[in-house]
């Protein structure tokens, strides 16, 4: 397929092109920051930016309320990194759009997201406004994750790297599912699922955080 078929698949699948195709797509690259010639070409021909540029676009084209972004920058250079993130919010802002962002790289979640959900072995472990998350978190996998962020002339050794391998998920350890990992590991975590805690909307499932 080349970009033209690409772009306005869904367009098309529902019957929503009114006039010529080529116009519909030229029109959504170029919001994504492509040349209109792009439409002609086929996918090997991009970079992987360029790529992620053309899936933005596909998925802008049905007019959506909610995109579903599940590590969206994972395999890109930093530098385009920043560049698609930047796209999204300008895309964000320009059709009223909502992004549920799925990603493992907190520093790039902290640019983009109003409000964190922070998971470990399918269990949400905190959530809360995203300034609060990252300034003052609270739950020891949360902690782990913003201390593995790279920060020049910091090495990994002086660092607080998680040790031990991930349970998995088809058969998670009792209480707790972090505490095979947590550095600060109670009793209670081995046997006693922990609850909901928290002030407002800053929420935490933690035992070290019990009243």
């Amino acid at each position: 397929m080349n970009i033209i078929d690409i772009v306005t698949e869904g367009l098309a699948q529902y019957r929503l092109i009114r006039g010529n195709r080529e116009d519909y797509a030229k029109r959504l690259v170029a919001e994504v920051g492509l040349d209109e010639d792009a439409v002609y070409r086929y996918p090997h021909e991009f970079s992987g930016g360029q790529r992620q540029r053309i899936n933005i676009a596909r998925a802008i084209s049905l007019k959506p309320a909610l995109i579903v972004c599940d590590e969206p920058v994972s395999a890109l250079d930093v530098s385009v990194q920043a560049q698609v993130i930047n796209l999204l919010m300008e895309l964000k802002d320009k059709h009223r759009l909502s992004y549920l962002f799925i990603s493992h790289d907190l520093s790039v979640v902290r640019n983009i997201s109003d409000r964190i959900a922070v998971m470990y072995l399918g269990k949400i472990v905190e959530q809360g406004p995203g300034d609060d998350i990252m300034e003052r978190p609270l739950h020891p996998y949360t902690r782990a994750l913003i201390a593995a962020v790279p920060i020049p002339g910091i090495s990994r050794r002086e660092k607080n790297i998680l040790e031990g391998a991930v349970p998995s998920p088809m058969d998670p350890p009792p209480g707790c599912r972090f505490h095979t990992r947590c550095p600060e590991v109670m009793g209670i975590c081995r046997e006693t699922v922990p609850r909901e805690t928290g002030s407002g909307t800053h929420r935490v499932w933690c035992h070290l955080f019990a009243s």
